[in-house]
C-alpha cells in the first residue's frame, strides 16, 4: 500500500478535528525540517570555505566548545569528517521532507481541493500551503508548464545552480583524495579518511534507496 491509500485509509477513518490536528503536526514538522535543513546548507558552506581557507589559517586557533585547534594540517583532517556528517545529516532532513511534504500535499488535497476538478488548480492550491524556502520556489518553478523558450532559458539559469548542488559532493571526493595522499600516514589521517568515506558510502546508499522507495510509494 503506497503513501496515498495509506493517508486516504487514514482520512476516511478520522474524523475532521482528528484530521486536522494530524496534518498540523505535520506541518509543524516541515516548518521544523526547512529550517533545520537552509542551517545545515550554511554550515556546508562554512566548512568548504574553512577547508580551501585553511592555509591563511595556520597561525589561528580554531575552537568547537572543548576542542581547540591550532595546527593547520588538524584543520584539514578533520573537515572532511565534519563535511561528511552535515552531507549526510542534511540528505536525511531531505528526504525525510519529501515525504512528510508528499503526506501534507494528500491531505491539503482531500480537505481544501477535493471538488476541484482542474489538475493545474489543485495542485498550486496545495503546493503554495507548504512552508517557504527557497529550493520549494525553485521547484516549483521548474514544474510549472513552459513553452520551449522559457525551458531553454530555464535551462541556461538553473544548471549553475544544478551543478553547485553538486559541488559539496565533488569537494568531499577532492577531501578524500587529500586525506588519503597528504595524510594517510598517521593514525588520526587514516581514521579520518575512513569515517569520511564510510559516511559518503551511508550517505550514497541512504539517498538511492530513499529515492528508490518514494518512487514505489508514488507507484502504489
Amino acid at each position: 500500500m503506497g503513501y496515498k491509500n495509506k493517508v486516504l485509509e487514514f482520512i476516511d477513518s478520522n474524523d475532521e478535528n482528528s484530521i486536522k490536528e494530524y496534518h498540523d503536526k505535520l506541518y509543524e514538522n516541515l516548518r521544523v525540517l526547512c529550517s533545520r535543513e537552509e542551517k545545515l546548507l550554511v554550515w556546508v558552506i562554512i566548512i568548504i570555505f574553512l577547508y580551501y581557507f585553511s592555509g591563511s589559517l595556520k597561525s589561528c586557533s580554531i575552537n568547537f566548545g572543548l576542542l581547540s585547534i591550532g595546527d593547520n594540517s588538524e584543520v584539514l583532517r578533520i573537515l572532511p569528517v565534519m563535511l561528511a556528517t552535515v552531507i549526510f545529516l542534511l540528505q536525511s532532513i531531505t528526504l525525510q521532507k519529501l515525504k512528510i511534504t508528499h503526506i501534507v500535499e494528500i491531505i491539503s488535497t482531500e480537505r481544501f481541493a477535493k471538488e476541484i476538478v482542474s489538475p493545474e488548480t489543485k495542485s498550486f492550491l496545495v503546493k503554495v500551503i507548504n512552508p517557504f524556502t527557497l529550493l520549494n520556489s525553485l521547484s516549483h518553478m521548474i514544474s510549472e508548464k513552459l513553452n520551449w523558450f522559457e525551458i531553454i532559458v530555464s535551462l541556461i539559469l538553473f544548471t549553475p545552480l544544478f551543478v553547485i548542488g553538486l559541488s559539496p559532493y565533488f569537494v568531499l571526493i577532492s577531501m578524500l583524495n587529500d586525506l588519503y595522499c597528504n595524510h594517510f600516514g598517521s593514525f588520526s589521517g587514516k581514521l579520518c579518511f575512513w569515517i569520511t568515506l564510510w559516511l559518503g558510502v551511508m550517505t550514497a546508499f541512504y539517498y538511492v534507496t530513499g529515492i528508490v522507495r518514494s518512487i514505489k510509494e508514488n507507484i502504489k
